[in-house]
């Protein structure tokens, strides 16, 4: 066995495990609970670059939205990410009665996985459900290898400059 040569997390699939013969970018749109529970247990940096995973992370918290847009995350404690809403910046956001409401100038799929970590199942869907109509004609079946590839690849995708990330308050 080679010491010291890491797989290319963008490129080369999970060799083992229930998703081997899976690659990475693919499996971060369909199955980002998994993406983010093996970079906690770091069991992806036993055969995968960790740079190159970091950078993945990175995109997946930094998708893009549309110019002039933001994000608005809306969830509760015991139901997590119950919604995820485009709307104008120079709008007001919409502050429910009750819950949370955070918005963000970026689509971040890790939201929920790290405001409820410990509490309860994180909710992935609302999220995931915006990048797949902005991104993937609206239909999680285009989520294909290539095409998640093509999209984790396009820099435009992706709003990789700090930017903060602020709780509304009501």
């Amino acid at each position: 066995m080679k010491a010291n040569i890491k797989l290319d997390p963008m490129h080369d699939a999970i060799t083992h495990g229930t998703h081997a013969g899976a690659k990475i970018p693919a499996l971060i749109i369909r199955n980002i609970g998994w993406f983010l529970w093996s970079l906690n247990e770091r069991s992806l940096v036993r055969s995968f670059d960790e740079e190159k995973l970091q950078a993945l992370f990175t995109k997946a918290t930094r998708i893009a939205v549309p110019d002039g847009m933001v994000a608005d995350y809306y969830s509760t404690a015991t139901e997590g990410l119950v919604a995820v809403k485009l709307r104008r910046a120079d709008e007001s956001a919409n502050v429910p009665t009750s819950g949370t409401l955070v918005t963000k100038n970026v689509l971040d799929l890790a939201h929920d996985f790290y405001a409820y970590r410990g509490c309860r199942r994180p909710v992935f869907d609302p999220v995931l459900d915006v990048v797949v109509d902005l991104y993937f004609g609206g239909s999680r079946g285009n989520v294909t290898e290539e095409a998640a590839i093509k999209f984790f690849s396009d820099q435009s995708n992706f709003a990789l400059a700090t930017r903060p990330t602020q709780p509304l308050n009501p």
